[in-house]
């Protein structure tokens, strides 16, 4: 009956439309063997190093094990078996998106007799043909890394070009993720572009498929990019970081530049106050971590903007042209017709133009030329990243992931007629990102490994203010000269 009652809920959980994500972890395979062949039966703890927390697995009857949706970092795995010795891996690396094979040889002895070795990250990928690799946390947070971006390291991996084509591939066809859930834009499908914008400290580690990657990790054909996100452990740990790059430190200033990158991170077991009489006043989860991330972006930055302006002459109406003869003539069109400047037209557009250009290099010379300034382009990013572990047991584990980011964007390229120093364009968007999973574990032998990852993203963005096509406020069409 009861197995009755599990198949109908596999089955209603399969039918719910987008209840199933790609993966964000690893898994541990393997078969256990002692002189005279496989071992059945074989008893395997995987203890998590970060957060201490055991999984114990048993062998099936070819000695086979299978252990899926290990979280991302080392692993200490001990094998016992009665009439060998003990056999112990320890700092086994799972890395997301990947399977570890170990394969042990047990050798006849006491229980109590210790074989250790230092397993290590898995270098060959001996259980499929998927051609990948992983960056990890070490490399991220050594490389020297422009503007902390760690997908400028994706343009290292053998096979990519500076243009972020995998194997040849239109950037189009990669299938970028987060925690096990797509990231890109719906419409902007280029490789560089990345809404999700990750940084070097929200993200433990990423791998890179260049080709035959599992068709587990969804669309986008063979390249594939899985970005995870840190978890916190059973000890505390955090780090404070400020980057600034200034022109004032530079051999020069041609160029004024002031970029100032800061925040930090924090991550560790969750304490909770007691709510009981005696004890400690707080107390800790030793089955609940965290693991939470902030970083700030200011960046003041001009940009050159070349308007073509009205020359003096022509602001009061004279045109002026060269005539038959070569000589240069003036003709006042407004007094000739009996009109003059309106004065909406002289407060709105003339008196926000410059009287005089600086650009001989724009305009005709005669009645137009340039005028060159600087308008801001300023740029401010906040973003914070928060994820929560509990493993309720053994079987039972559930995670989330909440991201929040603001981004402020003056636009001068937007600005079309304008001459103010700030540009009449700007941008600002709210981007929040939740991920939720639930593992479970039904037995030692049947892992239904993630039963549940659901993800839902929204974004707000509002634009510059409404403006003429030629950058200047909007006018009523009803006015006259």
């Amino acid at each position: 009956m009861k197995l009755k009652t599990l198949m109908v809920l596999l089955i209603c959980l399969v039918s719910v439309p987008g209840i199933f994500a790609q993966s964000a972890t690893g898994r541990l395979v393997g078969t256990v063997s002692g002189p005279d062949g496989v071992l059945p039966n074989a008893n395997i703890v995987v203890t998590d190093n970060q957060t201490k927390q055991a999984r114990n697995i048993t062998s099936n009857g070819e000695g086979g094990f299978s252990l899926p949706q290990l979280n991302v970092g080392t692993y200490t795995v001990t094998i016992t078996v009665t009439g060998f010795k003990t056999f112990t891996a320890n700092d086994l690396k799972i890395d997301v998106g990947k399977e570890y094979a170990l394969n042990p040889t047990l050798e006849v002895g006491g229980i109590q007799e210790t074989v250790t070795v230092t397993a290590g990250s898995d270098i060959v990928n001996s259980t499929n043909a998927e051609l990948s690799n992983t960056v990890n946390e070490t490399q991220l947070l050594g490389l020297p890394i422009n503007g902390r971006d760690p997908t400028s390291l994706i343009q290292l991996q053998p096979g990519v070009t500076q243009g972020g084509q995998i194997d040849g591939l239109r950037t189009s066809a990669q299938n970028i993720t987060r925690d096990g859930i797509n990231v890109q834009d719906n419409f902007i499908r280029t490789g560089d572009f990345n809404p999700d914008r990750p940084r070097i400290d929200d993200v433990s580690e990423f791998t890179v498929a260049t080709q035959n990657a599992n068709a587990s990790v969804g669309s986008g054909g063979s390249s594939q990019v899985q970005y995870v996100t840190p978890r916190g452990g059973a000890s505390f740990h955090g780090a404070l970081f400020e980057y600034n790059q200034n022109a004032a430190l530079a051999s020069n200033d041609f160029f004024p530049f002031n970029q100032n990158q800061f925040g930090g991170k924090v991550s560790g077991p969750i304490i909770l106050p007691h709510f009981g009489e005696g004890g400690p006043i707080f107390s800790h989860r030793k089955r609940a971590f965290f693991f939470y991330e902030y970083e700030g972006l200011r960046l003041p930055q001009t940009v050159s903007t070349t308007r073509t302006i009205l020359t003096p002459l022509a602001r009061q109406g004279i045109f002026t042209y060269v005539g038959d003869n070569g000589v240069l003539r003036h003709d006042n069109i407004l007094t000739n017709q009996g009109l003059s400047i309106n004065p909406v037209i002289s407060s709105r557009i003339l008196a926000g133009m410059p009287t005089t250009g600086n650009n001989n290099q724009v305009g005709d010379g005669l009645n137009t030329t340039g005028y060159t300034f600087s308008q801001r382009a300023d740029v401010k990013l906040n973003a914070s990243t928060t994820r929560v572990d509990y493993d309720v047991n053994q079987r039972h584990s559930i995670n989330f992931v909440w991201k929040r980011a603001t981004d402020n964007f003056l636009r001068p390229d937007t600005d079309s007629g304008g001459f103010n120093t700030i540009p009449f364009g700007f941008q600002d968007s709210l981007t929040n990102t939740f991920v939720g999973a639930y593992n479970w574990a039904v037995s030692s032998k049947l892992n239904i490994a993630e039963v549940i990852r659901r993800a839902t993203r929204s974004s707000a963005v509002e634009d510059c203010p409404l403006t003429s096509l030629s950058g200047f406020p909007v006018i009523p069409t009803d006015l006259t000269l």
